[in-house]
């Protein structure tokens, strides 16, 4: 579906405008081996994917590795429906005020 749609080459021309330091996308709607991991490491972005063909499904990119990365609710209960993905990311660079 992300071939199809041109969502791919979208979502890329959108990272490479953007360059946002992390993004988190929901209803990603592709099973996760069909997620464009290698496209994103081309364009310097790691990607934690829980996807689901057709519906629901979440990644989070980043330009630093994750770590921690918990896939579902982590309670051992059934999470079919890949609505979830979390992890640690550091370090990460935030703006810090100056001091007056």
């Amino acid at each position: 579906e992300w071939r199809r749609k041109g969502l791919g080459r979208a979502l890329l021309a959108w990272l490479e405008a953007q360059r946002p330091d992390v993004i988190c996308l929901q209803e990603i709607k592709v099973a996760s081996e069909a997620f464009p991991v290698e496209a994103l490491a081309g364009a310097g972005y790691h990607a934690v994917v829980n996807g689901q063909r057709t519906y629901h499904g979440v990644a989070i990119l980043s330009r630093e590795p994750a770590s921690e990365v918990v896939l579902g609710l982590g309670d051992g209960g059934d999470d079919s429906q890949a609505r979830l993905a979390a992890a640690r990311i550091v370090p990460m660079p935030f703006y810090k005020r100056p001091r007056s």
